[in-house]
């Protein structure tokens, strides 16, 4: 039986991954740490200077930002599932 990976080691295979699919537009992708040394998440750094920063869980939970605000001033976070209803209500 195999051990389960650990969110570091997630992460790392992900980014593994990132990099060899996505080579036109990545530049690099490393795991972030918080100081105490907790896996904080996996930031992926676009060749446009911009990075997305990628949040997992082991509960299936998981969010992104994607910082590109001094390029065009604007940034992107996911809309909460429980908000889209009322997004589409507004419209």
């Amino acid at each position: 039986m195999t051990e389960p990976l650990s969110l570091e080691d997630l992460f790392h295979e992900i980014a593994e991954r990132v990099l060899e699919e996505f080579i036109d537009i990545v530049d690099d992708a490393r795991v972030q740490f918080t100081s105490s040394r907790s896996v904080k998440c996996l930031r992926i750094f676009l060749r446009d200077g911009s990075f997305v920063d990628v949040w997992l869980s082991f509960t299936g939970k998981y969010s992104y930002h994607w910082e590109h605000r001094y390029l065009s001033g604007f940034l992107h976070r996911p809309l909460r599932a429980d908000k889209v209803g009322d997004l589409c209500k507004s419209r």
